[in-house]
């Protein structure tokens, strides 16, 4: 081959490499990477770079909790900028984790997750932006795995065995649980503070029919820049008419003490239901106390207090030995605040509304305006009676909220 002309100007003993010195190169390279020293620079760089192999790991069952407990929305016109940031995402990992697939600990993260990509792909499945990148970044991770072949084999059947049991689980439970009759969204939309997620739904079923509406809180949902995970679970039926019938909503942002009013003008007496940490934070801790007999408590809370019953002693103890006073299984103990809390005992109090003032209605979370929704004329939702009982606090998740069943 020939060799290429010197550029004029250039210094003496300039020379130009030439295609021919290309494959030379290489081969130096190759050599050079063949040498002990730097065959250990390489191990210590894997070792290093298997680390990723852990966070990768977190990563998927993070990703796995959100897709069971989360709803993946994707704009649009988002879709293409989504699929290049996953798909650059997992060819990174990719990277590290074939470079790094003969260390152990990536051996060990990568047939861990293994599992976890059920419920992404269960509840992913219409969003193919996400899956087919991670999709090819499992298959190729998985079969470039160090493990020997015999384990791979074994794993691989028993992990495609979870996957089709899982599938058909799901599948089966969407069929069971899934109501007979068809629900149309007629209207959907969100509250003029920004708190709730409302839709209103006609249902076809064999009678005449129904309208509803339903309405789930947007606190819990989590916003990225191109991407939203909205909170399953949540979902609650606020008001029901039937037959089939035509709703008129209108939406009003009212001060809280109005409403205070409103609700008391309607009943003097409503009153709510608060735990433990709101009646410390309305100040009604101090003074409150509960009557129980003796064996309504535990054995566990009647020696917290000193004392037992005769269930409680074993042959041949005696309430000395043990340090307890006996009592009557019908002893009237009475407890305060602090001996339940002490005690682990649950503590809710009903507490009237007109006993609270408006610093209080603030300290337990209601806001100073309020969203009011009225159908028809009629008020059927208030944002401050919500707080105040608490209808979309995070205890009061539904399993078939989460499974998606109603969607």
């Amino acid at each position: 081959m020939k060799k290429q002309p010197i550029p004029a100007g250039a210094p003496a003993g300039t020379t130009v490499e030439t295609p021919a010195a290309l494959p030379a190169w290489i081969a130096k390279v190759r050599a050079a990477l063949r040498t002990p020293k730097a065959r250990l620079i390489i191990r210590i760089a894997q070792y290093v770079l298997s680390l990723f192999s852990i966070l990768y790991t977190v990563g998927i069952i993070k990703l796995a909790y959100r897709s069971i407990f989360y709803r993946l929305e994707i704009p649009t016109e988002h879709r293409a900028i989504f699929c290049v940031l996953v798909s650059l995402i997992c060819l990174g990992s990719g990277i590290l984790l074939i470079f790094t697939r003969k260390i152990i600990i990536t051996r060990i993260c990568i047939m861990i997750s293994m599992p976890f990509h059920l419920p992404i792909f269960l509840f992913n499945y219409e969003n193919l932006v996400l899956l087919i990148p991670l999709g090819i970044l499992v298959v190729v991770t998985y079969f470039l795995n160090g493990v020997s072949e015999g384990t791979k084999t074994i794993l691989g059947a028993f992990y495609l065995m979870i996957y089709v049991l899982g599938v058909f689980l799901y599948f089966v439970v969407q069929n069971v649980m899934a109501p007979a009759s068809e629900e149309t969204i007629v209207e959907q939309g969100i509250s003029p503070g920004g708190d709730y997620r409302y839709a209103i739904v006609e249902v076809t079923d064999q009678a005449e029919g129904s309208t509803y509406l339903s309405m789930e809180p947007t606190r819990y949902d989590q916003c990225h820049d191109h991407y939203t995970w909205y909170a399953k679970g949540y979902d609650k039926l606020i008001y029901l008419e039937r037959p089939k019938t035509t709703f008129t909503l209108s939406w009003e942002t009212q001060i809280r003490t109005a409403i205070t009013q409103q609700l008391l003008a309607l009943n003097p007496d409503i009153s709510f239901v608060l735990d433990a940490e709101e009646l410390q934070a309305v100040g009604k801790s101090e003074g409150y106390f509960e009557m129980f007999e003796a064996n309504e408590l535990t054995k566990a809370q009647r020696a917290g207090v000193g004392l037992c019953i005769q269930d409680d002693l074993k042959e041949g103890e005696t309430p000395e030995s043990l340090g307890l006073e006996l009592c009557p299984d019908s002893e009237p103990i009475k407890l305060s605040f602090a001996t339940m809390q002490r005690l682990g005992m649950s503590i809710a109090a009903n507490v009237k509304l007109s006993e609270l003032t408006d610093e209080n209605l603030a300290a337990l979370g209601v806001p100073a305006e309020s969203d009011v929704l009225s159908i028809n004329g009629k008020v059927i939702f208030r944002h401050y009676v919500a707080e105040l009982e608490g209808t979309f606090d995070p205890d009061v998740r539904t399993l078939t909220g989460v499974l998606d069943i109603m969607e």
